[in-house]
């Protein structure tokens, strides 16, 4: 389901610069009641916010409607996300390197379980 915010009162101002600024309380209010009208009338499991003007409402949606809510911040998260080196990846290349560590408690045993290289 796709839904346009061009007519959200308070919202214009994203497509017209020159109308001012917006009014970040106004729209955020808006966008919820928006979202909230359209789960009362049909099953949602997510929302994706397409404009890069909307993350700032993005917490607002999820406190609102307890759904997941996708946005170019979560999104530009999980493809870098994908770059990084995992913690055990890392330790794993760290003891391939023979660099080793000495665990100082068992909580860091737990945390940190011993790695086999194979």
């Amino acid at each position: 389901m796709i839904e346009g915010l061009d007519d959200l009162d308070g919202f214009e101002c994203v497509a017209d610069p020159t109308r001012g600024a917006m009014d970040q309380q106004k729209v955020e209010r808006g966008i919820v009641a928006r979202v909230t009208a359209i789960l009362r009338r049909t099953p949602v499991r997510a929302i994706l916010c397409e404009c890069t003007e909307l993350p700032a409402f993005s917490d607002a949606l999820r406190t609102a409607t307890s759904l997941p809510v996708f946005d170019v911040v979560t999104c530009l998260d999980f493809f870098h996300s994908a770059r990084n080196r995992s913690f055990h990846s890392a330790v794993r290349h760290h003891v391939s390197q023979g660099i080793e560590r000495k665990l100082s408690s068992e909580a860091e045993t737990a945390v940190l379980p011993p790695v086999r290289l194979t």
